[in-house]
């Protein structure tokens, strides 16, 4: 029991600047995304460029984090891009309800994550960076 109690105490929580950073990394890429559709509409170049950058952004996305701290384990690395890539899809998703493209539905929003949760384990066991 008593050594339940340290391993609870001894969590480490994600840091606040860690979140922020991905927060505004993800809306950063939601408005990278929706701003060739606002302009062109739904058309192949534009469906192109928004699996481009899901893709890549969130590795550079990374990497300008990575640069920033000392070191970077595999959960701050996970957490960076799968927040990222969540904020940046569901305002992604947002935008599309809004300007009548698609209707926007939670369930099969939630059922869309898997992809990125896959991708973002991929990415954090690439892009950690261990001291």
């Amino acid at each position: 029991m008593l050594e339940v109690f340290f391993l609870v105490s001894n969590y480490k929580k994600i840091s606040r600047d860690l979140l922020s950073y991905a927060f505004f990394s993800g809306i950063a890429l939601g408005s990278l995304v929706s701003f060739p559709i606002f302009l062109f509409g739904m058309t192949n170049n534009v469906i192109y460029l928004f699996w481009f950058l899901l893709f890549v952004y969130p590795i550079i996305s990374t990497w300008i984090y990575r640069k920033r701290v000392v070191s970077l384990d595999f959960r701050s690395s996970f957490s960076i891009t799968f927040l990222t890539l969540l904020i940046a899809v569901f305002s992604y998703s947002i935008f599309l309800h809004f300007k009548g493209f698609s209707d926007f539905n939670f369930s099969s929003f939630i059922f869309s994550l898997t992809p990125l949760i896959a991708y973002s384990f991929l990415l954090a066991s690439i892009l950690k960076k261990q001291n």
